[in-house]
């Protein structure tokens, strides 16, 4: 069982294209937050602050990599999420993205003022610790004005309210639900 579960882990701490976890700004970065002999949810929670602290959310319908997300300090819920996984994943934390519908009362349909529908996934991070195994990470929503009196800790090991939690990916070839930003594609 637990062979099974490092070869799973293994699956989350890869790159991929929008992590770039080698790139030179991921790792001069890693080296400025992390500190050695932290536990790995005290370096996730470094990570997550410095983030919230200095990125600000900006959707404009893109998706661009973790290091230009860093260069450019804005980026929407999926591209926090992408930077935040690759920090943690350069840092030997496995981590995983997660997508989430949003159910909200003014999501009305155009079609139907009865019914209420999500146009947009809300994205966030999954990160695994030995002592509390996978907890979310909103680091979005953490930046924005939903932080409550600078709580750091709210938007950690909670899911969003609203949220209906319908996919965890990123250990491999994931991409079954072929999501786009408005979730106009279909699987």
């Amino acid at each position: 069982k637990q062979k099974l579960k490092k070869k799973r882990h293994k699956l989350y701490l890869m790159d991929k294209e929008n992590y770039r976890i080698n790139d030179p700004i991921i790792r001069k970065l890693r080296h400025q937050i992390v500190r050695k002999g932290d536990s790995d949810f005290q370096k996730a929670m470094a990570i997550y602050k410095y983030l919230i602290n200095n990125i600000e959310y900006y959707r404009d319908d893109k998706w661009e990599p973790a290091p230009d997300i860093l260069k450019n300090r804005k980026g929407s819920c999926s591209e926090f999420n992408y930077t935040l996984v690759s920090l943690l994943r350069a840092s030997g934390i496995p981590a995983r993205y997660t997508g989430s519908l949003s159910i909200r009362q003014q999501d009305v349909t155009e079609y139907d003022g009865n019914i209420h529908e999500d146009a947009v996934f809300h994205r966030w991070t999954e990160v695994f610790t030995p002592d509390y195994g996978w907890i979310p990470f909103d680091a979005s929503r953490g930046s924005g004005s939903i932080k409550r009196f600078g709580n750091y800790y709210d938007l950690v090991g909670r899911l969003p309210s609203g949220a209906l939690q319908t996919y965890r990916g990123d250990g491999g070839a994931d991409n079954m639900l072929k999501w786009d930003y408005t979730a106009t594609a279909r699987s």
